[in-house]
């Protein structure tokens, strides 16, 4: 995690008066990747073009636009986790 992670977490624990636990973590977390979903898909539209060339939480993007995973450290493939 980030600092700016942290302390986003640590805010959002205070904010929703909270106990700051795994199950928390977890809760906060599931809601940030949904967070991150809609900027992406903000940022990517449907088609999938990014406005710039760098990463999302999810993937990386090519010069060509399209969508590039690193490789799975279970089964060492190149495909979306």
């Amino acid at each position: 995690m980030t600092c700016t992670m942290l302390a986003n977490y640590i805010k959002w624990v205070f904010e929703q008066k909270k106990v700051e636990c795994v199950e928390t973590l977890r809760e906060w977390i599931i809601q940030e990747a949904e967070f991150q979903t809609v900027v992406a898909e903000t940022l990517c539209g449907l088609t999938g073009k990014r406005i710039d060339n760098s990463h999302t939480f999810f993937h990386w993007t090519s010069d060509s636009g399209k969508p590039v995973w690193p490789n799975c450290p279970l089964c060492k493939k190149d495909h979306p986790v």
